[in-house]
């Protein structure tokens, strides 16, 4: 016969190996590779690639526009140095329009043309972006930070504002800039 101590003690060992499975929810971007944080002083924004769908001439220019300058704004809010030449690290951007489209479950009204709700929103195929940050060591030839935040803003809402708030969830989890205190003993 189990004792009640046995059943806690198994129902204790059960609880901590089921809670060591559930994972926290991530912000966006990360480190992708060791690097030494503190050597970086300087930034520089380089080109916003705009992918997939036909951009119009109009909005892709604006996107781009505003990218560089937000991007550009959070790099020296967190005291990164801009440089055109010689910059310790460079940011790629890109922005990738898609086509999302919802799929439903079909129900038993789906044969009656009054009730199909063809006309509701979350039904309708949507121009969704994608927005990829990457932060490259131009020295190294390699990307040592990386955020990705998929189907981040529909098209059709693409305004500063949204984008301005796309940038900072996607920058969210990037630190700001280290100064060492050239007072502390290396550890080497």
């Amino acid at each position: 016969m189990i004792h009640l101590k046995n059943i806690r003690i198994i129902s204790f060992a059960l609880i901590l190996l089921l809670g060591g499975c559930l994972s926290p929810d991530r912000e966006p971007g990360d480190f992708v590779q060791t690097t030494d944080f503190h050597l970086l002083q300087t930034f520089k924004v380089g080109e916003v690639h705009l992918s997939g769908m036909d951009w119009t001439e109009s909005s892709g220019t604006s996107l781009t526009e505003y990218t560089l300058f937000k991007l550009n704004a959070e790099m020296e809010k967190r005291g990164f140095a801009r440089s055109e030449t010689n910059a310790d690290f460079i940011i790629r951007t890109e922005w990738k329009k898609a086509l999302k489209v919802a799929l439903r479950q079909t129900n038993s009204f789906d044969n009656i043309p009054e009730l199909r709700g063809y006309n509701r929103d979350e039904d309708r195929p949507r121009v969704m972006c994608n927005l990829v940050v990457e932060l490259y060591d131009p020295k190294e030839d390699r990307i040592f930070w990386r955020s990705s935040i998929p189907n981040c803003v529909e098209i059709l809402n693409l305004r500063e504002a949204i984008i301005s708030d796309v940038i900072e969830r996607a920058l969210i989890s990037f630190p700001e800039r280290i100064e060492l205190d050239p007072n502390l003993k290396t550890i080497q």
